[in-house]
């Protein structure tokens, strides 16, 4: 059975689509019994940099900046019965930025729970319900930087082992810019070469040259909603820039770019991609203001492995 990433087809935000479940191609109508087994345990990491680029607002010119991106997540399902499994685990996500004239944070971070309910065929995930209640911050940990953001969903098969389409809805508290925003994608597989995804946060087409190696083109949107911390200096120099104290930022990092997927066991996928961020934004929609970066290259490495 083939294995598939990931992947997007409506996005606005990397926040949006965090945690959407792995898509393979096993036929959702086939019988357990004919199924591979269920994943138990997964683990994921993932290490991308963003070269620098100049920094703007409307108005002002503010130096440049390059960005790191750490994450990190484990989970393990415990059969509830039949195809039904109880997901739970841990992540931890953070962003880390070199200092500019800007008023803006030098690093964002969430540590978060998984949790949620799958339906389980092999190794896909059919229907999904999941939250991660956790502390969204620059650096304090207080009640105003909690989040719990929600994803529903389910994959519905067209053609087995070929086209799939994707209906959920996401919401979350924090984010000021997408509370709530309803998703959609699809799988199309044309060959056994080839391969379109377009599931939410990574789109992708496929080529496998054997049964180790897929070449891919394709984008990602990354980042997520965070509270950032009080700031005396900003509330001192008073205007626009006293709203950013403590507010609420949407920090997005809209990228497309080229790689590779060298799976050198069933289990494990080694993920290596680079390209362009196209544009790094910082968005405080209730405070009225939004910072941007221009263009800059990117590079990300990532490990996946399934138990």
């Amino acid at each position: 059975m083939q294995k598939f990433l990931p992947l997007l087809f409506f996005a606005v935000a990397s926040s949006l689509f965090a945690g959407t479940p792995d898509v393979t191609t096993t036929a959702t109508s086939q019988s357990t019994s004919t199924l591979e087994p269920v994943p138990i345990d997964y683990i994921e990491t993932e290490t991308g940099y963003v070269f620098s680029s100049d920094f703007t607002n409307d108005r002002h010119n503010f130096g440049s900046q390059d960005s790191w991106q750490n994450e990190f997540e484990y989970a393990h399902r415990f059969l509830i019965s039949g195809n039904w499994y109880f997901r739970a685990g841990l992540s931890y996500d953070r962003y880390d930025f070199s200092k500019t004239d800007a008023p803006l944070p030098i690093h964002l971070q969430t540590g978060q729970l998984v949790l949620g309910i799958d339906y389980m065929h092999g190794e896909d995930v059919g229907a999904f319900i999941q939250i991660r209640p956790g502390i969204y911050t620059e650096n304090h940990i207080n009640m105003s930087a909690f989040d719990c953001p929600i994803l529903i969903g389910r994959f519905w098969t067209v053609k087995t082992d070929e086209f799939y389409i994707l209906t959920a809805i996401r919401g979350s508290f924090l984010s000021a810019e997408f509370p709530v925003v309803p998703l959609a994608g699809i799988v199309w597989v044309p060959s056994k070469q080839f391969r379109i995804m377009a599931v939410p946060p990574e789109p992708r087409m496929i080529y496998s040259v054997n049964k180790a190696l897929d070449l891919w083109i394709g984008g990602e949107i990354a980042g997520s909603a965070f509270r950032t911390d009080n700031n005396p200096g900003y509330q001192l120099r008073g205007g626009k820039t006293a709203k950013l104290s403590g507010a609420v930022v949407d920090y997005t990092d809209y990228r497309a770019g080229v790689g590779f997927t060298y799976s050198p066991t069933d289990s494990i996928d080694l993920d290596f991609s680079g390209g362009y961020s196209l544009q790094r934004n910082f968005d405080f929609s209730r405070a009225d203001q939004s910072f941007r970066t221009d263009p800059a290259p990117y590079v990300k490495m990532e490990i996946h492995a399934k138990f």
